[in-house]
């Protein structure tokens, strides 16, 4: 999981001011995710073999990272409001940013 997620919190004494957690949906974690679901789930090989092309096609338009975002106080949980306090997008090793989907 580490190799995919990456987490920062923001504390203000003991107290949390924020936790975010990112996961990367590459091909590697879904190829994982899948395995371990079709364990828990008892599938079939034919069904797991669905779901992991059904990954894969999402793959090939987008790229996916799974959000978690823990905040203290409910109003500065706004991250799907357009006029958000947060600023989200990826950055890469280029340093070129990127902004999510609306």
């Amino acid at each position: 999981m580490y190799r995919w997620t990456k987490s920062e919190t923001v504390y203000s004494q003991f107290e949390t001011n924020v936790r975010i957690a990112a996961t990367l949906k590459s091909k590697e974690f879904n190829v994982a995710y899948v395995k371990e679901y079709a364990r828990l789930y008892q599938m079939t090989a034919e069904v797991k073999n669905a779901r992991e092309a059904t990954l894969d096609s999402l793959l090939s338009d987008y790229t996916e990272i799974f959000l978690y975002a823990y905040v203290p106080e409910q109003e500065s949980n706004d991250f799907d409001k357009q006029n958000s306090i947060w600023t989200i997008f990826v950055s890469d090793k280029r340093a070129i940013e990127s902004g999510p989907l609306r």
